[in-house]
């Protein structure tokens, strides 16, 4: 029988591919640990964090200050940076059992009636042997040592029994080769923050985060911070002017994680709709500082959690080292990520984009279209009206346009900015 499509043949190409958004929601935090081998694994709430941490580890306190501040944060990211070897040590008890999990194995050993510790690390050498597990090396007669076989690569140890303790050998790696071999496995993240608060440290990760597209956030309790002092770390990273870096003082931060509540406070919101100070943050005691030691760390471009401002506990700064405000510098990467994408999508979803003025047109169009959203979203104002600029086709040599490079598309806009301060308001009262 004759049918329709012998009559009239219709072909549809379907050109809808999607483009993935960058996402500015999702921090990411790193410590050295052994929870799990692969470098970096998501977590959606405390309770998964506690699967693998225990709740003393500086990850789960860390998750505890991320998740607690309800702003809509769905996950964060835990990256790993190498433990090299742990040894671990047996408080000795007769007929104990000793046990942790090793690779994925239960590993357990029985202590007999007339324990030892020798007896406790060689029963569970010859656990792991029985395990079958090949990709870790052992070692020590009272103590157990374990370090993978092949120097560098990751492995799983967790779930000690209360009667074994853990000590982790330092972490040698650069922080760089940390950060990159973190963004290899997942790149979703934008806030960096890692459980380590030493000066050194914090100036390799702020180094290296200063050459990525994303932002790093630390805290110091350091008692010099709040002085005239020039040589602590909020003054020397001040010095060195980084877009990408910003940092908050408090008396608690090397326990509480202090820079991973604010994140978990701001980071979920739209990046541009808020200043990044004067709020509440949960689970964190402010501090009370004279005026003088606030000004100083205000001084090095710092910010503070203070008390019973106005009746509240309230962040106040909100800057990074160079002197920026964070919500600018974290606007301008979601505004460039934006227009990326929207050109993109046209890419993607056309057979070409002509070297024509219909083209140019095409990439004026996604440009404008981030720019509204900039403006709908608080990051952009409206006045003066923002100006985008494609070049004419026929102005650009025939050399340039046979390489298929569009240059001088330009655009200007204005920072909505924030009304943090009020300076001069006036008035006369007559009877």
């Amino acid at each position: 029988m004759t049918v329709l499509n012998d009559l009239i043949s219709v072909t549809i190409s379907r050109e809808t591919a999607t483009v993935q958004r960058a996402s500015f929601a999702v921090p990411c935090f790193i410590a050295a640990h052994t929870a799990f081998a692969e470098r970096a694994k998501e977590y959606n709430s405390v309770a998964e964090v506690g699967a693998d941490f225990t709740s003393t580890s500086n990850v789960y306190k860390a998750a505890q200050k991320y998740f607690a501040q309800d702003q809509g944060l769905d996950k964060i990211v835990v990256g790993r940076r190498h433990v090299p070897l742990v040894t671990l040590t047996p408080t000795v008890v007769n007929d104990a059992v000793y046990s942790f999990t090793l690779e994925g194995e239960a590993i357990s050993f029985t202590a007999d009636s007339s324990a030892t510790a020798a007896e406790i690390v060689t029963g569970l050498k010859a656990a792991i042997v029985s395990a079958g597990i090949t990709t870790i090396t052992t070692g020590g007669t009272t103590t157990l040592t374990i370090a993978p076989s092949v120097s560098g690569t990751g492995y799983e140890l967790k779930g000690l029994s209360a009667n074994l303790s853990a000590a982790n050998d330092a972490a040698v790696e650069e922080w760089a080769d940390t950060i990159t071999a973190v963004q290899n496995v997942n790149d979703t993240w934008f806030m960096l923050s890692t459980e380590s608060h030493v000066d050194a440290d914090v100036l390799d990760i702020a180094a290296a985060v200063e050459v990525l597209e994303k932002m790093y956030v630390f805290s110091s309790q350091a008692s010099a911070v709040k002085t005239s002092s020039t040589s602590d770390i909020f003054s020397q990273v001040k010095a060195l002017n980084y877009d990408n870096t910003f940092y908050i003082w408090n008396a608690s931060a090397d326990t509480n994680f202090i820079e991973c509540a604010w994140v978990g406070y701001f980071g979920p919101q739209q990046p541009g709709s808020t200043h990044w100070c004067y709020k509440t943050l949960s689970g964190i005691t402010a501090d009370t500082l004279s005026s003088p030691e606030a000004n100083y760390i205000k001084g090095k471009n710092g910010s503070t959690y203070e008390s019973q401002i106005g009746g509240r506990d309230v962040v106040v700064g909100g800057k990074v080292s160079v002197g920026e405000w964070i919500d600018n510098i974290e606007g301008s990467y979601w505004l460039k990520a934006r227009i990326q994408e929207g050109i993109w999508f046209q890419q993607i979803n056309s057979k070409k984009i002509s070297y024509t003025s219909k083209g140019t047109a095409v990439i004026e169009a996604e440009v404008r279209r981030a720019i509204a959203e900039g403006i709908q979203v608080g990051l952009l104002a409206d006045s003066p009206a923002p100006i985008v600029s494609v070049p004419n086709v026929l102005n650009i040599s025939a050399a340039v346009r046979a390489t298929r490079v569009l240059p001088d598309a330009t655009f200007t806009a204005r920072f909505a900015g924030a009304i943090m301060y009020i300076d001069g308001i006036t008035g006369t009262i007559t009877a």
